[in-house]
């Protein structure tokens, strides 16, 4: 490693002189005496000075990505004449530099190189389009301010830590260091792999190479398996980095279920003092709508009551009447499947689910006790709908049904949903569930099979002629009764109409008061700081007994002092402050390159 330290890329900036002006008049700015000296050693010279015109297309396309206007351009003319080519350039320059197209010019530039791509940073069940989009306003904005580099470094990879730690930053200023670690949370994960372990460590591993690379002008990444065989990172220096980004929370839920990570961490785009008042608003409205289904509650059981003392003989005689409705219902463990469909568990619970966008299908081989019409009830949860076929004994029975989103995929979002009416055999039956298009599957908790008798529905209307059943009721009886169904709202109409009104009112004019916070990606240490032990030959499942203390790279420890890292800290602030620090080499010389 010490060869290799030797490098001029390691050792520390020098200020050379410029050298002797030799053609007067044509440079303004010291660098331009190296390019002349450059020319001249290869016996070349400048080009002649540009037109007007040509100047300020140039000027104008480089700085802002837009072409002059006329205007401009003949303003420009003007000013040559008037003042001298010098004194216009420098003040198209700094009009130009002041324009904000120019922080959307050249934020781009930066944004390609933290691996922003517009739109494709998105959150299920968050309503924006793209959650990186506060991260690409940030870098925008820290252009046309002028932000020092040292202050830009620092705070894309520790601006949450510096958030906490001040108090008197402008309400702007402050959703700045929140938004400007994204660059840490925008990266392009979730695609391919399944192992829990594995993703955790892909992650960690494109956050370092990301971070090196934009910073250090190094690729730390090789080390994940062995020491670097041309740069001076050894496999300790990796590791000591991955407890540094291990130790950082950009997953809203860590969990042993893979497809949880598709959850990024987020927070409201908006002051404390905003957040808690729309929370303690949010309060409100719940108690409101706690009130209305307490008044439905009671509406309902006195209703009923009534009804069963009214109506007890009847509904005996009609019972004896009905047919009996065998009902059938398989665990969603009990299953077949192909294409990494695989059991997990859920709040307790254990449920299939499919692991990555191929051609995926469930199926069950339900037993029955007898041939007829079955109602075909799906308990799942998704945040977002997947279209599935579905098919019995090999043959398609529904085609492209769109399975409604439950809001997430944790165990409070199962919801039941109806596959509708299907001819099953008595015996077993081969009923499976194909994804759409590629897609991914729900995860699955029961599969239920009702029997429904032919001509129950029409039973139940003349019952509910011939003793005055209210219709309301009805509804709710012929569903099959798992949960109460969207008729619901109908009930509680007919129930509770002035409670239902006023309190819909109340509810309206609570919502009228505070549109709902924006939300953007979110960056912070986590519970419990961890240091990460070597992966020999970077296998997730070979690592060494002891871990490597979480530190900053040791490739500049004779220019740079070490920064000792707390011992509940992540160390981003560390690690960022050792990048910008005047005795670290690299981080100039990239960024002037």
């Amino acid at each position: 490693m010490g060869e290799k330290k030797g490098h001029w890329a390691f050792q520390p900036l020098q200020e050379p002189s410029p050298p002797a002006n030799l053609q007067d008049g044509w440079s303004i700015n010291p660098v331009d005496l190296f390019v002349l000296k450059s020319l001249s050693d290869a016996g070349l010279h400048p080009s002649p000075q540009a037109e007007p015109a040509t100047l300020l297309r140039r000027l104008t396309l480089d700085l802002t990505g837009l072409p002059p206007t006329l205007e401009e351009l003949e303003s420009f003319e003007a000013a040559v004449t008037s003042e001298g080519s010098d004194e216009a350039y420098l003040e198209i320059v700094e009009r130009l530099l002041a324009s904000p197209h120019y922080g959307e010019r050249w934020g781009r530039h930066w944004l390609d190189v933290s691996r922003y791509i517009q739109g494709k940073t998105k959150v299920a069940a968050v309503d924006r389009i793209d959650m990186a989009e506060p991260y690409r306003d940030y870098v925008v904005r820290a252009l046309n301010t002028n932000k020092p580099f040292d202050q830009f470094v620092v705070e894309q990879i520790a601006g949450d830590i510096l958030a906490g730690a001040s108090s008197g930053e402008s309400h702007e200023d402050q959703l700045d260091l929140l938004a400007a670690p994204g660059f840490l949370s925008i990266g392009p994960w979730f695609a391919d792999c399944a192992d829990p372990n594995t993703l955790r460590m892909d992650i960690i591993d494109e956050q370092i190479s990301t971070t090196t690379q934009a910073f250090l002008g190094l690729n730390f990444a090789c080390a994940r398996c062995h020491d670097h065989f041309f740069d001076p990172v050894p496999t300790r220096d990796y590791y000591a980095l991955a407890g540094i980004f291990g130790s950082t929370r950009i997953l809203k839920k860590n969990s042993s279920n893979w497809r949880d990570g598709r959850y990024r961490l987020t927070r409201p785009e908006a002051s404390q003092k905003q957040i808690r008042a729309y929370e303690a608003n949010e309060e409100l409205v719940d108690s409101l709508r706690r009130d209305r289904w307490n008044a439905l509650a009671e509406a309902r059981e006195d209703l009923l009551k009534r009804e069963l003392r009214q109506k007890d003989a009847h509904y005996k005689s009609a019972l004896k009447d009905l047919p009996p409705m065998p009902a059938v219902e398989i665990e969603a463990e009990d299953y077949q499947g192909q294409n990494n469909v695989r059991r997990v568990e859920v709040d307790g619970e254990t449920v299939v689910e499919t692991q990555r966008e191929r051609l995926q299908w469930v199926g069950w081989r339900p037993e029955l006790p007898e041939a007829g019409t079955y109602t075909i009830l799906l308990r799942c949860a998704a945040p977002e709908s997947y279209r599935v076929e579905l098919k019995i004994d090999g043959k398609s029975a529904l085609l492209e049904f769109p399975l409604p989103a439950s809001g997430g995929w944790e165990g409070k979002h199962f919801r039941w949903v109806s596959l509708g009416h299907h001819l099953l055999r008595s015996g077993k039956n081969d009923v499976r569930l194909w994804a759409e298009d590629h897609s991914y599957l729900p995860r699955i908790d029961k599969l239920r099979f009702v029997r429904t008798p032919p001509h129950r529905g029409k039973w139940m209307n003349e019952a509910s002629k011939k003793w005055g059943l209210r219709k309301e009721i009805l509804s709710q009886l012929q569903f099959v009764p798992h949960a109460w169904p969207p008729g619901i709202a109908d009930l509680e109409r007919f129930l509770v109409p002035e409670a239902a009104s006023r309190i819909d009112t109340e509810i309206e004019k609570r919502r009228s008061l505070y549109a709902p916070l924006p939300h953007m990606l979110a960056v912070t240490d986590a519970q419990g700081a961890r240091d990460e032990p070597v992966h020999i030959g970077g296998d997730t499942y070979n690592i060494e007994k002891k871990p490597v203390p979480r530190a900053v790279p040791s490739l500049a420890k004779h220019l740079v002092e070490n920064r000792a890292i707390p011992e509940n800290s992540s160390g981003r602030l560390q690690l960022a402050q050792w990048i910008v620090d005047p005795g670290n080499p690299l981080t100039p010389r990239v960024i002037a390159n």
